[in-house]
């Protein structure tokens, strides 16, 4: 265990090592058993200090105990006492009011506990095996006692930018859940810190989400950890808020720039849009032009066909007139001036009326013998014309 009770004083281990005076007090006080274990509802509180050339110093109980800060003790990784151990000692070397595993909430001893200006500020460690509903509850007491907690995720120490859904709860819930969206992470060695600060403002262009790799949604910067101090009931680094407004400031710009390049894109491609629709627009133009010009040589040509066409038919149909003519002409002589609707007189068959004529060939219609077909050079004797 990392404190016991002396004189009615707490004592931490850790600072009773680094002096061989103390340690010598404390080894004759634990053989008097005057260290006492700092949970007043422990069963047997006397306390024997313990400290070797291999292990730290550290409290265990003379007799075995039912002790709800043994549990505790127990229940705690050898990583998490060495980063709480590096931690108390750093804050100590700052000359920080600090305490270390104290019962501020039921059923939970808090790592550290840094006091200023009358109120008392949690140093809760929680490691990526932290499960949701312990960090959950811790987070949920503390509120409910109105005592403000810093949290600090042991982490591998390695600086590099990840997205905040990448991170491991641990880290997660830090930087959603505290106040100003940050987290503290200590390397596993106790020797560098990393601080995230999650940018929370949405940058936007058009209504569409900005992003870039070279301006993520959560800055980082590690530091010894001996830059780490505690100001206005924040742990943190000095020059981190400087850098991280720098960051903020150019990543403003930088997205400024990067809409204002987008614009001009879209600007672009408005132009190279307008330009094409312009050149389509022609090119149809052209092109309806051509195909104008196309149905009109069709439709000369076609015109010019119909119209020779239509020549050669009247040529030939003049022709056929003129073969007719020729022919009509041909059988007016054979017909020797008879014409449809003469009146005749034959010797034979009486009066009647030409009803049809056709060179040599004619026909009468008889008053009393009827229609008859005679030809003409035949009855030159026997036919004459009466009107």
């Amino acid at each position: 265990m990392e404190k016991a009770i002396w004189n009615g004083k707490e004592i931490v281990a850790f600072d009773i090592a680094e002096k061989y005076e103390f340690e010598k007090a404390i080894r004759k006080a634990s053989g008097r058993k005057e260290l006492l274990c700092p949970d007043e509802y422990c069963t047997h509180r006397v306390l024997r200090y313990c400290h070797g050339e291999k292990k730290e110093a550290y409290f265990a109980h003379l007799n075995n105990s039912d002790c709800a800060y043994e549990k505790y003790d127990n229940a705690t990784s050898e990583t998490t006492k060495n980063i709480k151990r590096i931690l108390y000692s750093c804050f100590k070397s700052k000359n920080y009011d600090v305490q270390m595993d104290v019962k501020l909430i039921q059923g939970h001893y808090t790592h550290l506990v840094l006091h200023s200006n009358n109120k008392q500020y949690a140093v809760q460690i929680i490691t990526k095996f932290s499960s949701a509903n312990r960090i959950d509850d811790f987070f949920i007491k503390y509120k409910e006692e109105s005592i403000p907690v810093i949290w600090i995720v042991t982490d591998s120490g390695e600086n590099s930018v990840i997205d905040e859904s990448e991170m491991n709860f641990a880290k997660r819930f830090s930087i959603n859940e505290t106040f100003d969206n940050s987290i503290i992470t200590i390397d596993l060695k106790g020797e560098s810190i990393t601080l995230y600060k999650m940018d929370t403002k949405e940058y936007f262009y058009n209504g569409r989400p900005l992003y870039s790799s070279n301006y993520p949604k959560v800055f980082t910067r590690q530091y010894p950890i001996s830059k780490l101090e505690f100001v206005n009931g924040m742990l943190t680094v000095p020059e981190f808020k400087e850098e991280f407004e720098n960051f903020l400031a150019k990543k403003a710009a930088a997205f400024e720039k990067l809409k204002q390049e987008r614009a001009d894109e879209e600007k672009r491609q408005i132009e190279a849009a307008e330009k094409r629709r312009k050149e389509i627009e022609e090119w149809n133009k052209n092109v309806e032009a051509e195909e104008l010009e196309k149905r009109r040589k069709l439709e000369e040509r076609l015109r010019t066909e119909r119209e020779k066409r239509e020549k050669a038919e009247l040529e030939e149909k003049r022709k056929k007139e003129e073969e007719k003519s020729k022919q009509r002409e041909e059988l007016k002589e054979l017909s020797q001036g008879y014409e449809i609707g003469d009146r005749v007189e034959h010797i034979r068959f009486g009066n009647g009326t030409v009803t049809d004529v056709i060179g040599n060939s004619i026909t009468i219609n008889f008053d009393k013998k009827g229609i008859k077909r005679l030809a003409i050079n035949a009855q030159k004797e026997s036919m004459r014309k009466t009107t």
